[in-house]
């Protein structure tokens, strides 16, 4: 079940047909308002080059992970279907195809003109572009115009299951109650992680140095710079970490052991095991 009360419904379809005119742009949408774009990410990303930048949000029914990043190129690796931008910020797997819909309306709360939204095969929204307030509407309009594509827009046909917690290492088991301890006093001493969240076949990574804690109603934000973490932590069944990885790693795992953050410290285990093990 969702938790994270924030999270926006099912985006409903629909072969209704209207228009959405923005100044003197006139836009194909359905009843609801969204337009339909091409399903192809990396389409979608290299598309979006020009901009001065945008809020990138990848989540699963349990968290989320929200950045303000610069536009990311998105290239294949190699010859296999995985496409990742330069820094391995974000890889999507492409067998995995999306429903991408667009959205010309001004957020109350933060004033963006818009956004972008990928569902996945049952029509769960998992990832999210959202233009900057500084973005004139009119410009986000020509935005969703270059990126509409009416020959790819089918809904994807091939579903990426959740990764495992791996089982051939050794672990030091932990409670779901360490994690918030751990971000608050990684907080005072502005200790960095980098955050890997899997949704869909699309896995975003992020460094976050916390600067802000907040815990409501079982739901964990942790704010940084530009990045923001939200957790459901009752969600949480089991934290492992793995003293034997470069830096230490914490898996968070739910139900059937599926994976459902992983958190790296980019400290040495030493500096964090106080944080762990309070004496």
């Amino acid at each position: 079940m969702n938790r994270l009360k924030s999270y926006p419904p099912h985006i409903q379809q629909s072969n209704s047909i209207s228009t959405c005119s923005v100044d003197s742009l006139f836009l194909q949408t359905n009843e609801a308002g969204w337009v339909s774009l091409d399903s192809r990410a990396l389409e979608i990303f290299n598309r979006l080059t020009n901009l001065e930048g945008y809020h990138l949000q990848t989540k699963h029914a349990y968290a989320r992970l929200i950045s303000k990043t610069s536009p990311l190129r998105l290239s294949k690796i190699q010859a296999g279907e995985i496409i990742s931008d330069a820094y391995n910020r974000l890889s999507i797997h492409e067998g995995n195809r999306f429903q991408a819909q667009g959205h010309v309306s001004v957020c109350k709360c933060c004033g963006s003109p818009g956004k972008i939204v990928f569902l996945n095969p049952y029509g769960i929204e998992v990832m999210q572009i959202s233009a900057l307030s500084t973005l004139p509407l009119i410009e986000w309009g020509k935005v969703l115009v270059k990126c509409a594509d009416a020959s790819y827009h089918t809904p994807a046909n091939e579903w990426i299951s959740y990764p495992i917690i791996p089982e051939e290492v050794e672990y030091t088991p932990l409670k779901p109650s360490s994690i918030v301890r751990l971000f608050k006093e990684a907080r005072e001493r502005s200790i960095a992680f980098e955050v890997s969240l899997f949704s869909s076949g699309i896995l975003h990574q992020e460094a976050i140095t916390p600067l802000g804690i907040r815990l409501n109603e079982g739901s964990l934000t942790v704010a940084g710079h530009d990045v923001n973490l939200q957790l459901y932590i009752p969600a949480i069944h089991d934290v492992y970490c793995d003293q034997e990885a470069l830096y230490p790693t914490f898996y968070l795992s739910g139900s059937d052991s599926i994976q459902l953050l992983k958190i790296q410290a980019l400290c040495d285990y030493e500096d964090i095991k106080p944080l762990l093990f309070p004496e």
